[in-house]
């Protein structure tokens, strides 16, 4: 049988799991990958290079467990890279499935992350701003989002709607996201997708 968790259970659950990682973590505040694998079910490492320093992001699979059923969720967390020694700086969670997390460029303050769940992909951008993480963007799409760099070398994330159409799923129109040095700016909503170039 499938486990279908409500969003909000799921957030208290994992905020609840997130407060006592919290609270362990005052005891040491600096980790390390073998400490977090031996704890943890480990799905991911991506390192994450910024102005000031070197970050990694690390994705885990936790148990959660409501109403009598338990089922898997994922979480985010982000640290700050010392040689080995990690310190936590930013944490999420999200009963979504992990797809992929990459910088937006060699030495960028912008990180792009892919859920899914079911056949829906949730999109965040996440910022490292004033040495702190923030999210600065949040969408979704049936696809995966274009990262198109003006002359200047700032990016503008393309996001696209899929309309299923003789038993394949095709673009239609797309939204334009583009950094402002603060967050994303919705500069264009459901542009034909053809025409989704012409503004660069």
């Amino acid at each position: 049988m499938r486990l279908f968790l409500s969003r909000m259970t799921i957030s208290w659950i994992l905020l609840f799991s997130v407060t006592m990682a919290a609270k362990a973590q005052k005891k040491s505040d600096a980790t390390t990958l073998s400490s977090i694998s031996s704890q943890q079910k480990v799905i991911a490492v991506v390192p994450w290079t910024v102005s000031d320093g070197d970050l990694v992001c690390i994705f885990t699979q936790i148990k959660i467990t409501s109403q009598g059923q338990s089922g898997p969720a994922r979480r985010m967390t982000i640290y700050r890279q010392n040689n080995t020694l990690l310190t936590k700086v930013f944490e999420e969670g999200s009963g979504d499935s992990f797809m992929n997390a990459f910088p937006l460029g060699e030495s960028s303050d912008r990180l792009l992350v892919g859920w899914v769940s079911g056949s829906a992909h949730h999109f965040a951008a996440y910022a490292y701003l004033d040495g702190t993480v923030k999210k600065v963007l949040e969408t979704g799409s049936k696809g995966m989002p274009e990262i198109i760099y003006d002359q200047n070398m700032q990016e503008s994330i393309l996001v696209s709607s899929l309309d299923l159409r003789d038993g394949q799923w095709r673009p239609i129109s797309t939204d334009i996201y583009r950094w402002n040095g603060k967050s994303y700016d919705k500069i264009i909503q459901s542009v034909p997708w053809a025409q989704r170039f012409q503004r660069f």
